[in-house]
């Protein structure tokens, strides 16, 4: 009898000190609908580093979690309204290169693949989705939030004659510098608005043109850092007060100039006046109207419907300009002479009357 007791406390122990198995949520317990999920200020997870920490816990807290979806980055293309999704539009495999666990109420997800992740967390007293950057960052300025929802991935990197680089933090330049150079790019790091105009005119003199010049780094809707960062730094930034200044001091170098790797500097009215001012005499510049995310070193994001705005004014090649002068001249310094001619020979009088005299009918040159 007594060895039967023993047998019996020995199983009850050993299942109290039993692990708690997870319960790994499959490919189609993890689908998130892109079209149900709004751009919003969601709270931001940062996972920096994924070789040192890719993982972060929701704890139950008192509150259970019941459910939860991720939505990764979808694949490059137009997704317009209607399109009807599925997980092969993502960018990123379920199970693959991103996972979940749910235990005993508590949610442990794992990320293995650089990018911007949305998770849906669904307790029992209701839903909330949080902003995943895993090995991720917005190109955005300080005191510009931007709002996070689905984003796609960006095909490839513009050609350009030079890339001007926002020389702020130390590892975002780096980043930046190894996501174009490994498409081909040539860049230059900068410091300053004044180091940025002295670089273009420097690149333009050297290709013996004028070029198209892309910027890359931190932004906010009609504003550019070039060497602040995050920060705002009247010297080392493009912004409404020096806009103007900065387009005259290019304008004899540059053919088009764009913002591709930074965010919103496009976005609203005040993008579109900050476009205009360069593209009045320029004839080009383009900016994203939406944020634009950048992914470890390999690629950037934007937001799903994100929208490139370009703003184009004609502006006529020098040549050609100088040679519409002087065909005009051509044109009416025969009839200056003739004019001249007439009115020496005859009297002539302000105004008409019934016996004015006309002028005689003057032979323009064919």
């Amino acid at each position: 009898m007594p060895v039967r007791i023993a047998v019996i406390l020995t199983l009850g122990l050993a299942s109290l000190h039993s692990p708690l198995q997870a319960t790994m949520l499959s490919d189609s317990q993890l689908y998130f609908d892109p079209d149900s999920i709004s751009p919003d200020f969601y709270p931001m997870i940062d996972l920096p580093d994924l070789g040192s920490l890719n993982s972060h816990n929701f704890a139950a807290d008192g509150d259970p979690i019941l459910d939860a979806d991720i939505l990764p980055v979808l694949k490059p293309g137009a997704y317009p309204g209607g399109y009807v999704f599925s997980q092969s539009d993502y960018d990123q495999i379920p199970n693959v290169d991103y996972f979940a666990d749910l235990t005993d109420g508590t949610l442990t997800t794992t990320f293995e693949t650089a990018g911007v992740y949305h998770v849906r967390v669904q307790r029992q007293s209701g839903s909330a989705i949080f902003a995943v950057f895993a090995d991720a960052a917005l190109e955005r300025k300080v005191g510009a939030p931007d709002r996070t929802g689905a984003n796609r991935r960006i095909p490839e990197i513009p050609d350009a004659d030079m890339y001007l680089i926002d020389n702020g933090d130390p590892a975002e330049v780096a980043e930046r510098e190894e996501i174009l150079t490994n498409a081909g790019q040539y860049t230059e790091r900068v410091d300053t608005r004044q180091e940025a105009i002295d670089k273009i005119i420097q690149r333009s003199q050297e290709l013996g043109r004028k070029i198209h010049v892309e910027i890359a780094g931190h932004g906010a809707p009609g504003e550019a850092s070039l060497g602040a960062g995050v920060n705002n730094v009247p010297d080392s930034q493009i912004d409404a007060e020096s806009v103007q200044a900065f387009q005259e001091a290019i304008d004899h170098y540059v053919s088009e100039i764009t913002f591709f790797g930074m965010c919103s500097v496009g976005r609203g009215a005040a993008g579109m006046e900050f476009l205009d001012i360069l593209a009045s005499s320029i004839g080009k510049a383009s900016a994203w109207d939406s944020p634009i995310y950048r992914v470890d070193s390999s690629h950037y994001t934007v937001d799903r419907n994100a929208q490139y705005i370009t703003v184009q004014h004609e502006i006529p090649e020098p040549s050609s300009f100088v040679l519409a002068v002087m065909g005009a001249l051509a044109l009416l310094l025969p009839v200056r002479r003739r004019c001249r001619h007439w009115l020496g020979s005859t009297s002539f009088q302000s105004g008409h009357s019934a016996n004015s005299t006309a002028p005689p009918a003057i032979d323009r040159p064919k």
